[in-house]
């Protein structure tokens, strides 16, 4: 499987790769994980290779992994070639009260 075998999500019409990009590894603010080179490099990697949905959430290495896959995006030009899973933070603890 390629990742330039696009499938279609659901009913949205997004045309989307099999495999994601998972970003939870992006940071190491957590004591582990990558740094942003390396980070740079396995999002290069998958780009170049055609994928384009990428998995991230702010909770990842508190939230660098969102900044820097918004900084590789937009050094790369792809805004509205890349689609971002962003994860739902309805099952977050709640530490603060709005």
């Amino acid at each position: 499987m390629a990742l330039h075998d696009y499938y279609t999500l659901g009913r949205s019409g997004l045309r989307v790769s099999r495999l994601a990009l998972g970003t939870m590894t992006f940071g190491t603010e957590l004591g582990w994980g990558t740094d942003e080179d390396t980070a740079r490099r396995l999002f290069n990697t998958y780009v170049e290779a055609r994928g384009n949905f990428v998995d991230t959430a702010d909770l990842y290495a508190n939230g660098t992994s969102e900044e820097w896959t918004g900084k590789f995006i937009a050094e790369r030009g792809w805004r509205l070639d890349t689609v971002r899973g962003v994860q739902n933070p309805a099952f977050q603890k709640v530490t603060e009260r709005n």
